[in-house]
């Protein structure tokens, strides 16, 4: 489980989706295995700047094989080849062309360029070998405010959201916080929404630096449903997941949508652990600090992280759907709540077309799939210490 503070306010308009087949899973789970193996890992607790990570946000792979690693916590995306030796680092602090502020996303395009988003400077595109392309703006002035995926012929997929920056300062009432958009961004930058979600369950959070004057942060209630997409294996459009049913609603790239796939799993009533365990997780996660030129220090974004855990709620259920994730190979990863918290839930995995093909136990889903079977995930040891581990898998029946 992670716990990330950041502030954020913007508003944005809901596009309703129209109904379309509904796809029923069965019931019974079906156990099905996953072989693993150790290709190599990155990050250490002491060494060169580019194995010494201090947030590592996103990870993706190119079609070759490579690793890129997105450090936001040190404004960097490092390079490692197939073998985990590394090639180069691409980026620094700053406000120049190819410098970042808050960098919280990455993708590599089928036209082989790295795509970063930073939610203060925007769009950056890159060569492979790390030259700085050019900034794509996005045209109906959304931002971008999320990780985010490739498209399969132009561009990428993210969160959309008109922003008033990061760390926002009110005078009085601060904005409602918006629904939820996943979007399509074209290099050309006429983003357009995909689906939309109600906005999270959230409570606000006020922060004065004096009378009706500070900063504000919608905080999300834990355990409430949340938002969770994916990029389909061609890129031509995403599959989401919002609420508490196990419901994942399919739609293509010009926002029409497809097909729905269902589960008739129930939610479980949130327990005293499960808070013992969010809170203990919360007090761990060190607080990403991505403010713009009018937002908050460091020190007020801790603040306000102690703040929140203070005043912590937490929902009465557990959605039954926690995390989306896509594999090359066109399966849908469904990781599902747990019996407990602390536990990792099942991963049921699901064809495109609603096929149901088995459940994994004991298993966490890979942060990025690559070619071949390989895939990364981003852990800590028990130092704390972040690392990127890359492994190579197979589904047995």
């Amino acid at each position: 489980m992670r716990f990330r503070l950041m502030v954020v306010a913007f508003a944005a308009g809901a596009v309703p989706l129209a109904a379309q087949q509904r796809v029923q899973l069965p019931i019974e789970d079906r156990a099905i295995g996953l072989r693993t193996q150790s290709l190599f890992s990155v990050g250490v607790e002491e060494g060169e700047p580019w194995e010494t990570f201090a947030q590592v946000w996103q990870v993706a792979f190119d079609r070759g094989g490579r690793l890129y690693v997105l450090d936001t916590g040190n404004h960097r995306v490092h390079v490692f080849d197939e073998a985990g030796k590394f090639i180069r680092s691409i980026g620094r602090r700053g406000n120049g062309p190819g410098e970042f502020q808050a960098p919280l996303g990455i993708a590599i395009t089928s036209s082989n360029e790295l795509v970063v988003n930073d939610v203060v400077r925007g769009i950056q595109l890159f060569s492979l070998d790390g030259a700085f392309l050019r900034t794509v703006a996005v045209e109906d002035g959304s931002r971008v405010v999320s990780q985010i995926q490739p498209h399969g012929t132009d561009g990428f997929f993210g969160e959309l959201g008109p922003m008033h920056g990061l760390g926002t300062r009110f005078e009085g009432a601060p904005p409602p916080t918006p629904p939820r958009r996943i979007g399509y961004v074209p290099r050309s930058g006429a983003a357009r929404t995909l689906y939309a979600a109600p906005p999270p369950q959230t409570v606000e959070q006020r922060t004065e630096t004096a009378p009706d004057r500070g900063f504000v942060a919608q905080m999300p209630i834990a355990f409430a449903p949340r938002l969770s997409w994916v990029a389909l294996p061609d890129g031509r459009g995403i599959a989401a997941a919002n609420g508490m049913d196990y419901r994942i609603t399919l739609v293509d790239d010009r926002g029409t949508q497809t097909h729905v796939i269902e589960r008739a799993i129930a939610s479980r009533k949130v327990l005293q652990s499960d808070r013992d365990a969010f809170m203990k997780a919360a007090e761990n996660e060190t607080p990403l600090v991505v403010a713009g030129p009018n937002g908050p220090s460091g020190d007020l974004m801790r603040e306000m992280q102690k703040q929140r855990l203070r005043n912590m709620r937490f929902a009465e259920s557990m959605p039954v759907i926690q995390k989306l994730a896509m594999d090359p190979a066109g399966r849908i990863w469904v990781q599902r709540s747990g019996s407990r918290t602390a536990d990792d839930g099942p991963i049921d995995l699901v064809s495109l077309d609603g096929r149901y093909l088995g459940t994994l136990t004991g298993q966490k889903i890979p942060s990025a799939f690559g070619p071949d079977g390989r895939v990364a995930y981003i852990e800590k040891d028990d130092l704390g210490v972040v690392k990127v581990a890359v492994r190579k898998i197979s589904i047995s029946s």
